[in-house]
């Protein structure tokens, strides 16, 4: 029986985000994918956006990146803190490695593997993010 249940989410070529429907039923997603769901959104969200009980602290630096027309050498440390710091939200994500693809970076793309090793094993994924900026 799973930990973490939720709706299963998926991104297509353009970034739209829209949940996974089979026949006419929602598909469901566990555990480590659930996991990574979670902390995916959470790094999408601007630190501090949502408000309310128990949200101070949700989100992550990553938005911050918006706008900023940094270099690859100087940005691609940042972006690993950011991430590492979001991945410390989640007391099931014992370690994280990060391995970041400078090739899109010119088009303001930050593309990443992600892995991370939870209490329910490893789960490696592909993250995108788009900061609109062009070097």
């Amino acid at each position: 029986m799973p930990l973490i249940e939720d709706i299963q989410m998926k991104i297509d070529d353009q970034g739209n985000e829209y949940t996974e429907i089979k026949g006419s039923d929602l598909v469901m997603c566990q555990d480590a994918y659930a996991l990574w769901q979670a902390f995916e959104g959470e790094l999408k969200t601007p630190l501090g956006a949502c408000k309310g009980w128990m949200t101070t602290n949700y989100g992550s630096r990553l938005p911050q990146l918006i706008g900023s027309n940094l270099t690859f050498d100087i940005l691609e440390p940042e972006v690993k803190d950011m991430i590492v710091e979001t991945a410390g939200h989640y007391s099931q994500i014992g370690d994280v490695e990060i391995d970041i693809n400078s090739d899109d970076w010119t088009k303001g793309i930050i593309n990443a593997t992600v892995t991370l090793y939870t209490v329910f094993g490893q789960i490696t994924e592909n993250f995108t993010y788009n900061t609109g900026n062009c070097d």
